[in-house]
């Protein structure tokens, strides 16, 4: 659960060797974000988490949430001690949709993490995945970061992904 430790302290090395430019002022506005936002956010970890039981979450992720998706499905492998996988739009309309089909009797449950800040190419793909998620009766669950920059809507998905895998 100590991600975002992690993750601020490679923000700070990278900022202070150039390789990234983010300003102090944009962390602490996604601190001050994620102060205000907790308690949604501890909720949807609650509700979900409630609905992925006995399941088998496979996260869909793109762009600037795809780490995430991979950290959540080590954090429920490790905390939750429960199996999950994830796998990135757009590359996953290429080989797993046809997958989704068999066997009849799955136990997948598919979390989306989207973003408005997500391309509008991207967006499209989402709605139709969606549709092929839905036509191959595997119920799906979306969760949408709050945050008015990426760098927000990932420490959101941080954030709701540590209380998912614990609840």
């Amino acid at each position: 659960l100590g991600t975002g430790y992690s993750v601020l302290g490679a923000i700070a090395i990278l900022n202070q060797i150039g390789l990234v430019r983010i300003e102090d002022k944009v962390i602490q506005q996604t601190i001050d974000e994620l102060r205000i936002e907790k308690e949604k956010i501890k909720s949807h970890a609650i509700e979900f988490a409630r609905k992925i039981f006995e399941s088998i979450p496979v996260i869909f992720a793109a762009e600037f949430l795809k780490g995430n998706a991979y950290v959540l499905r080590n954090q429920i492998n490790e905390t939750a001690k429960s199996f999950s996988a994830f796998s990135e739009l757009p590359d996953l309309n290429h080989y797993l949709m046809e997958g989704l089909e068999k066997p009849t009797n799955k136990k997948l449950i598919i979390l989306f993490l989207t973003s408005a800040l997500y391309s509008h190419d991207l967006k499209k793909r989402i709605t139709l995945t969606k549709e092929v998620v839905k036509k191959n009766s595997i119920p799906l669950l979306e969760y949408q970061p709050q945050g008015r920059e990426k760098i927000s809507q990932i420490f959101n998905s941080l954030f709701f992904g540590g209380y998912l895998s614990l609840y």
